[in-house]
């Protein structure tokens, strides 16, 4: 628990879009920017569905093997979401959205964890992760990502770069 506080701490003032600046040279005027700077864009991830997902559940003491009862997490730097839990499926649909603001292209990445609903404890069923300069390359990525980790089955995304404008004229664009 100490150790989760510690790199919760940490990540607060070092995780992306967070950072620290040192000034090298006096009277920088664009310290501001620096600082802050402006996102490079917005990611929409479409978190579709998963296919042949390990069964976690057993029944009479393991003889009998049920089902999952499947979510995702989904993580960019600190910014996390959590999908619905699908009850008894190891091929879940869940054809949720997202959006992430994206600060650093290539360096920044998405992870998704796909976890079993427990009352006591969630086993992990896999994880994948990719980094956002192939979604900035192509524009819209959609398909199916193997999963890692142990995992077993495979993950649907479709992946969407977003561009931030500054003339609000273009908005319908």
């Amino acid at each position: 628990m100490s150790d989760s506080m510690i790199m919760d701490s940490i990540a607060a003032f070092l995780v992306l879009p967070n950072r620290l600046l040192v000034p090298l040279v006096p009277d920088l005027h664009d310290a501001a920017q620096l600082r802050s700077p402006l996102p490079r864009g917005i990611v929409r991830v479409h978190l579709r569905e998963a296919k042949d997902l390990q069964s976690k559940d057993k029944y009479v003491k393991g003889l009998i093997e049920g089902k999952s009862d499947p979510y995702a997490l989904v993580r960019v730097g600190t910014q996390l979401c959590t999908s619905q839990v699908v009850d008894e499926s190891l091929n879940p649909a869940w054809n949720e959205t997202y959006e992430f603001v994206v600060h650093e292209v290539p360096g920044q990445e998405l992870e998704v964890e796909l976890f079993d609903k427990d009352p006591d404890q969630d086993d992990f069923l896999g994880r994948m992760k990719l980094d956002f300069g192939e979604v900035l390359q192509a524009r819209v990525l959609e398909e199916w990502f193997p999963l890692q980790d142990g995992g077993r089955g495979q993950l649907h995304l479709r992946l969407e770069w977003l561009k931030l404008m500054s003339d609000p004229s273009k908005l319908e664009q």
